[in-house]
Protein backbone atom coordinates (compact mmCIF):
# COMPACT_ATOMS: atom_id res chain seq x y z
CA UNK A 1 0.00 0.00 0.00
CA UNK A 2 1.65 3.53 -1.18
CA UNK A 3 1.63 5.75 1.45
CA UNK A 4 0.35 8.77 -1.06
CA UNK A 5 -2.72 5.91 -1.52
CA UNK A 6 -3.59 5.58 2.03
CA UNK A 7 -3.37 9.07 3.71
CA UNK A 8 -6.25 10.37 1.63
CA UNK A 9 -8.57 7.12 2.55
CA UNK A 10 -7.29 7.91 6.56
CA UNK A 11 -8.04 11.56 5.85
CA UNK A 12 -11.61 10.43 4.46
CA UNK A 13 -12.63 8.02 7.64
CA UNK A 14 -10.84 10.57 10.56
CA UNK A 15 -13.19 13.28 9.19
CA UNK A 16 -16.59 10.97 9.61
CA UNK A 17 -15.10 9.63 13.07
CA UNK A 18 -14.88 13.47 13.97
CA UNK A 19 -18.43 13.70 12.92
CA UNK A 20 -19.33 11.02 15.52
CA UNK A 21 -17.90 12.69 18.11
CA UNK A 22 -13.91 12.14 18.35
CA UNK A 23 -12.10 15.15 20.07
CA UNK A 24 -9.47 14.13 17.74
CA UNK A 25 -7.99 11.55 15.37
CA UNK A 26 -4.53 10.12 14.69
CA UNK A 27 -2.83 7.60 12.20
CA UNK A 28 -0.38 5.33 13.27
CA UNK A 29 1.47 2.09 12.32
CA UNK A 30 2.94 1.01 8.99
CA UNK A 31 1.94 3.07 6.53
CA UNK A 32 3.07 6.03 8.75
CA UNK A 33 6.18 5.02 9.06
CA UNK A 34 6.24 4.06 5.51
CA UNK A 35 6.60 0.20 5.46
CA UNK A 36 2.92 -0.67 4.37
CA UNK A 37 2.37 -3.59 2.24
CA UNK A 38 -0.50 -4.41 -0.19
CA UNK A 39 -1.81 -6.58 3.42
CA UNK A 40 -1.19 -3.83 5.89
CA UNK A 41 -4.04 -2.16 7.77
CA UNK A 42 -4.58 1.39 8.41
CA UNK A 43 -4.58 2.10 12.16
CA UNK A 44 -6.57 4.77 12.92
CA UNK A 45 -7.19 6.17 16.92
CA UNK A 46 -9.62 8.49 17.62
CA UNK A 47 -10.02 9.78 21.05
CA UNK A 48 -13.33 10.35 22.61
CA UNK A 49 -15.46 9.63 25.92
CA UNK A 50 -16.11 5.77 25.10
CA UNK A 51 -13.78 2.34 24.06
CA UNK A 52 -13.74 0.10 21.28
CA UNK A 53 -12.06 -1.48 18.52
CA UNK A 54 -13.05 -2.57 15.39
CA UNK A 55 -12.13 -3.95 12.27
CA UNK A 56 -13.59 -3.37 8.65
CA UNK A 57 -12.98 -3.18 5.26
CA UNK A 58 -13.31 0.20 2.84
CA UNK A 59 -12.43 0.42 -0.37
CA UNK A 60 -10.27 -2.97 -0.44
CA UNK A 61 -8.43 -1.98 2.67
CA UNK A 62 -8.33 -3.29 6.27
CA UNK A 63 -9.19 -0.78 8.35
CA UNK A 64 -8.59 -0.43 12.06
CA UNK A 65 -9.98 1.84 14.38
CA UNK A 66 -9.24 2.31 17.63
CA UNK A 67 -11.37 4.99 20.32
CA UNK A 68 -10.10 5.78 23.80
CA UNK A 69 -10.28 8.62 25.72
CA UNK A 70 -7.36 11.06 25.94
CA UNK A 71 -6.58 9.81 30.12
CA UNK A 72 -6.56 6.08 29.23
CA UNK A 73 -4.09 7.00 26.73
CA UNK A 74 -1.73 8.81 29.48
CA UNK A 75 -2.42 5.73 32.10
CA UNK A 76 -1.07 3.30 28.85
CA UNK A 77 2.36 5.65 29.35
CA UNK A 78 2.97 4.47 33.02
CA UNK A 79 1.54 1.48 32.67
CA UNK A 80 4.98 -1.04 32.42
CA UNK A 81 3.12 -3.78 29.97
CA UNK A 82 2.24 -1.00 27.18
CA UNK A 83 4.74 1.85 27.62
CA UNK A 84 7.10 0.12 25.25
CA UNK A 85 5.02 0.27 22.44
CA UNK A 86 2.67 3.48 22.97
CA UNK A 87 5.60 5.87 23.53
CA UNK A 88 7.29 4.93 20.07
CA UNK A 89 3.97 4.69 18.01
CA UNK A 90 3.22 8.24 19.82
CA UNK A 91 6.64 9.60 18.71
CA UNK A 92 6.15 9.27 14.96
CA UNK A 93 2.09 9.09 14.68
CA UNK A 94 0.97 11.75 12.25
CA UNK A 95 -2.08 13.58 13.58
CA UNK A 96 -5.28 14.21 11.19
CA UNK A 97 -7.19 16.29 12.99
CA UNK A 98 -6.90 17.65 16.60
CA UNK A 99 -8.98 21.13 17.22
CA UNK A 100 -8.55 21.19 20.26
CA UNK A 101 -4.66 20.01 21.02
CA UNK A 102 -5.65 17.12 22.57
CA UNK A 103 -3.47 14.72 20.83
CA UNK A 104 -0.62 17.34 20.32
CA UNK A 105 -0.57 17.61 24.20
CA UNK A 106 -0.04 13.80 24.56
CA UNK A 107 2.54 13.36 21.31
CA UNK A 108 4.63 15.98 23.15
CA UNK A 109 4.08 14.04 26.21
CA UNK A 110 5.60 10.75 24.42
CA UNK A 111 8.38 13.65 23.06
CA UNK A 112 9.69 13.92 26.56
CA UNK A 113 8.88 10.75 28.04
CA UNK A 114 11.72 8.24 29.83
CA UNK A 115 11.64 4.81 31.65
CA UNK A 116 12.57 7.25 34.49
CA UNK A 117 8.57 8.29 34.23
CA UNK A 118 7.88 4.87 35.72
CA UNK A 119 10.19 4.56 37.87
CA UNK A 120 12.39 1.10 38.57
CA UNK A 121 11.12 -0.09 41.53
CA UNK A 122 7.38 -0.24 39.30
CA UNK A 123 9.53 -1.55 36.03
CA UNK A 124 10.80 -4.45 38.70
CA UNK A 125 7.76 -5.24 40.83
CA UNK A 126 5.83 -5.72 37.05
CA UNK A 127 8.39 -7.84 35.87
CA UNK A 128 8.79 -10.20 38.66
CA UNK A 129 5.41 -10.33 38.99
CA UNK A 130 5.11 -11.72 35.33
CA UNK A 131 8.18 -14.11 35.94
CA UNK A 132 6.67 -15.71 38.60
CA UNK A 133 3.68 -16.02 36.90
CA UNK A 134 4.75 -17.76 34.20
CA UNK A 135 6.07 -20.81 36.47
CA UNK A 136 2.96 -22.02 36.57
CA UNK A 137 3.39 -22.43 32.69
CA UNK A 138 6.68 -24.40 33.27
CA UNK A 139 4.91 -26.33 35.44
CA UNK A 140 2.15 -27.71 32.90
CA UNK A 141 4.56 -28.07 30.01
CA UNK A 142 6.83 -29.72 31.84
CA UNK A 143 4.04 -32.07 33.13
CA UNK A 144 2.52 -32.44 29.75
CA UNK A 145 5.66 -33.15 28.58
CA UNK A 146 5.77 -36.22 30.89
CA UNK A 147 2.60 -37.45 30.95
CA UNK A 148 2.33 -37.52 26.69
CA UNK A 149 -0.15 -34.45 26.31
CA UNK A 150 1.08 -33.45 23.31
CA UNK A 151 -0.95 -30.52 22.86
CA UNK A 152 -1.22 -29.37 25.56
CA UNK A 153 2.44 -29.26 25.76
CA UNK A 154 2.43 -27.39 22.50
CA UNK A 155 -0.09 -24.57 23.85
CA UNK A 156 2.28 -24.10 26.77
CA UNK A 157 5.30 -23.97 25.01
CA UNK A 158 3.32 -21.31 22.53
CA UNK A 159 2.42 -19.29 26.10
CA UNK A 160 6.19 -19.47 27.09
CA UNK A 161 8.05 -18.14 23.90
CA UNK A 162 5.03 -15.60 22.98
CA UNK A 163 5.16 -13.45 26.74
CA UNK A 164 8.94 -13.67 27.87
CA UNK A 165 10.10 -11.22 25.36
CA UNK A 166 7.31 -8.78 26.20
CA UNK A 167 7.90 -8.76 29.92
CA UNK A 168 11.62 -8.85 28.74
CA UNK A 169 11.08 -6.05 26.62
CA UNK A 170 10.70 -3.72 29.77
CA UNK A 171 13.26 -5.23 31.97
CA UNK A 172 16.00 -4.20 29.18
CA UNK A 173 14.05 -0.95 28.80
CA UNK A 174 13.36 -1.75 24.84
CA UNK A 175 10.95 0.91 22.85
CA UNK A 176 9.35 -1.04 20.10
CA UNK A 177 7.74 0.75 17.49
CA UNK A 178 5.96 -1.98 15.92
CA UNK A 179 5.36 -5.28 17.63
CA UNK A 180 6.44 -7.73 14.46
CA UNK A 181 10.04 -6.72 15.72
CA UNK A 182 9.64 -7.38 19.41
CA UNK A 183 11.03 -10.62 19.32
CA UNK A 184 14.03 -9.51 16.95
CA UNK A 185 14.95 -7.14 19.53
CA UNK A 186 14.76 -9.03 22.68
CA UNK A 187 17.01 -11.64 21.04
CA UNK A 188 19.23 -8.89 19.84
CA UNK A 189 19.81 -7.71 23.61
CA UNK A 190 20.11 -11.17 25.16
CA UNK A 191 22.40 -12.81 23.00
CA UNK A 192 22.64 -15.85 20.65
CA UNK A 193 22.21 -18.13 23.25
CA UNK A 194 18.84 -16.64 23.44
CA UNK A 195 18.56 -16.22 19.32
CA UNK A 196 18.78 -19.91 19.02
CA UNK A 197 16.87 -21.19 22.03
CA UNK A 198 13.53 -18.38 20.69
CA UNK A 199 13.95 -20.17 17.11
CA UNK A 200 14.20 -23.78 18.31
CA UNK A 201 10.99 -22.94 20.62
CA UNK A 202 9.36 -21.18 17.41
CA UNK A 203 10.27 -23.60 14.34
CA UNK A 204 11.49 -27.22 16.02
CA UNK A 205 9.65 -30.26 16.08
CA UNK A 206 7.80 -30.67 19.31
CA UNK A 207 10.03 -32.17 22.08
CA UNK A 208 12.57 -29.76 21.32
CA UNK A 209 10.41 -26.69 21.20
CA UNK A 210 9.31 -27.50 24.64
CA UNK A 211 12.67 -28.03 26.08
CA UNK A 212 13.49 -24.82 23.89
CA UNK A 213 10.34 -22.52 25.57
CA UNK A 214 12.17 -24.04 29.33
CA UNK A 215 15.71 -22.73 28.38
CA UNK A 216 13.64 -19.57 27.39
CA UNK A 217 12.28 -19.19 31.21
CA UNK A 218 15.30 -20.19 32.78
CA UNK A 219 17.14 -17.68 31.09
CA UNK A 220 14.79 -15.00 31.82
CA UNK A 221 14.91 -15.93 35.40
CA UNK A 222 18.91 -15.62 35.88
CA UNK A 223 18.51 -12.76 33.69
CA UNK A 224 15.76 -10.53 36.23
CA UNK A 225 16.55 -12.89 39.36
CA UNK A 226 17.60 -9.24 41.35
CA UNK A 227 13.80 -7.90 40.93
CA UNK A 228 12.58 -10.86 42.82
CA UNK A 229 10.94 -10.92 46.36
CA UNK A 230 11.84 -13.86 48.78
CA UNK A 231 8.58 -15.65 48.15
CA UNK A 232 8.80 -15.01 44.37
CA UNK A 233 12.68 -15.87 44.20
CA UNK A 234 11.69 -19.59 45.40
CA UNK A 235 8.69 -20.13 43.12
CA UNK A 236 11.00 -19.08 40.28
CA UNK A 237 14.21 -21.01 40.94
CA UNK A 238 11.99 -24.06 41.34
CA UNK A 239 10.57 -23.36 37.89
CA UNK A 240 14.18 -22.87 36.65
CA UNK A 241 15.11 -25.94 37.88
CA UNK A 242 12.69 -27.76 36.20
CA UNK A 243 13.24 -26.39 33.00
CA UNK A 244 16.67 -27.87 33.31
Amino acid sequence: MEQAEAMPLAAEIGRRLMDGGAEAVVLAGSVVRGEASAESDIDLYAFGPRASYTLWRHSARLISITWRSPEAEREAFLTPSKAGAVIPAWRSAHILFDPRGVAADLQHAATEWTWDVIGRPRLDQYVAGEITGLAEEVHKLVGSLRSGRRWTAAVQRSILALQLAPVLSVHLRLLYETENRLWDLVAEEMGAEWRQAQDDAFAAALEPACRAALRLYAMAAQNVAHTLESQQREVVSYAASLSA
